[in-house]
């Protein structure tokens, strides 16, 4: 099944998802924001974090469009998978299987090794995700899922640089932002683009000189949040309209990497360095008007930043 005609049916049973959320405190943001930690995979909510499970070298952690699962990436010993954890019954379902099945260390072995990275769960149910190009060795190209169960379908021309890395669904599972690496040295190193899945389009968003990066499509798809690396290697938050390319700086010299939006659109949460560890920032931003002060959520050692980060409003269940 072509990419434009799954996507065509995908939309068409978009489903309708009650999103259930406590209640805000002290002015804190509602809802679970999830990272991975020291290969765990971790939450912060309500001003406090927990260990949702143990994943040893889990990474890339996507919450479900109902908050019961969390969609990570296993990473192995020269390959990497992507993996379903149920929080109501702590089992792991497999979406993918790149483990070579040769001795490991063996030319064989290295010649097999997949790698899968960067999958996003849009609220329609769609998964996007990144992994080479239908052989080991390949670039990096997009992959679809219906849903957890169905067979992929690789997106055709997703891209014409090196490979392809962040990407961000919104919400009904139409439009895609992603990081494509690029092979001009004179574009920057990396630059952002940005894809209509029902007719296979696709447009530059950004390309400044010093790279752009972990693009985010807000839940009405109308912008893209993005990282931009200045002059002098500063790098911040910018919002850009995805129509029409208008920019609006929110952070200032914040080395802002990693950002997420609130699924109702009314925050962004983001990651900056604070020594040997990462803050956890919470941003309130109604564009096109100003961006509100930003709220430190925590500051945590042993984040895995280039994971970046993934935000629920639905109920999420306790764990053991």
């Amino acid at each position: 099944m072509g990419a434009a005609l799954f996507l065509s049916l995908s939309l068409a049973a978009l489903p309708a998802l009650a999103h259930a959320s406590s209640r805000a405190e002290d002015g804190l943001p509602e809802g679970s924001i999830a990272f991975s930690r020291d290969g765990d995979v971790w939450a912060w909510s309500a001003g406090s974090t927990r260990k949702l499970f143990d994943g040893e070298a889990a990474t890339d952690p996507r919450w479900s469009p109902d908050g019961t699962a969390v969609l990570y990436v296993m990473v192995g010993d020269s390959f990497s998978d992507l993996v379903l954890h149920s929080l109501t019954d702590g089992s792991d379902t497999p979406l993918t299987a790149n483990m070579p099945c040769f001795e490991p260390g063996s030319r064989e072995y290295v010649d097999s090794s997949v790698w899968v990275q960067d999958p996003s769960w849009a609220s329609s149910g769609i998964i996007a995700y990144a992994s080479e190009e239908a052989r080991p060795g390949g670039r990096m190209v997009m992959w679809l899922l219906a849903e957890p169960a169905a067979a992929p379908v690789q997106v055709p021309g997703a891209t014409d640089g090196g490979g392809i890395e962040g990407i961000s669904l919104s919400a009904d599972g139409r439009w895609t932002a992603y990081t494509e690496r690029g092979l001009d040295p004179e574009s920057g190193p990396t630059r952002v683009m940005v894809g209509d899945l029902t007719d296979g389009s696709t447009t530059l968003l950004a390309d400044d000189a010093g790279g752009v990066f972990d693009p985010a499509i807000s839940p009405d798809a109308e912008n893209v949040v993005v990282s931009i690396r200045a002059a002098g290697g500063v790098t911040d938050l910018w919002l850009i309209d995805r129509q029409g390319g208008d920019r609006q700086q929110v952070t200032q010299g914040a080395q802002a990497i990693g950002a997420t939006w609130s699924p109702d659109g009314r925050w962004l949460a983001y990651l900056t360095p604070d020594g040997d560890r990462f803050a956890l920032w919470a941003l309130a931003i109604t564009p096109p008007a100003e961006p509100g002060s930003p709220r430190r959520l925590g500051t945590f050692d042993g984040i895995d930043a280039s994971g970046g980060l993934s935000w629920t409003l639905a109920t999420v269940p306790e764990v053991g």
